[in-house]
């Protein structure tokens, strides 16, 4: 009988665990391409080439190809700042600058949920 518990708790403590590193809000505290499940698979990483402040719309080189983009009025925008040693920061359309690594999150319609700005 004990055992049975440890594994029905074992079960559930990984489900609740998975949710959580799936959730969009944890994704600000995760570095560009370190997303477990979504980086590199499910995501694009490459560099913003062009920015369009009258769509919110921009270009990213990826693996070779360009892909034009553009940002909702939901999708979230996280900078990583990782590589400064600082936290990283929510933030705003005009972080979105050309030449900055960029790490892209879409739905299945295609809409952005979420960027992640490489910061200087």
């Amino acid at each position: 009988m004990r055992r049975v518990l440890t594994i029905v708790f074992a079960i559930s403590a990984s489900l609740v665990v998975g949710f959580a590193l799936s959730h969009p809000e944890t994704e600000r505290y995760i570095p560009i391409g370190e997303s477990p499940g979504i980086s590199n698979s499910q995501s694009d990483i490459g560099r913003i080439e062009t920015v369009d402040t009258q769509t919110h719309g921009f270009s990213m080189q990826v693996k070779g190809r360009m892909k034009n983009l553009r940002l909702t009025r939901t999708s979230k925008i996280y900078l990583d700042r990782s590589s400064q040693g600082k936290p990283n920061l929510i933030g705003i359309y005009t972080d979105c600058k050309p030449g900055r690594l960029v790490e892209v999150y879409r739905d299945a319609a295609g809409e952005i949920l979420w960027i992640k700005v490489k910061m200087p």
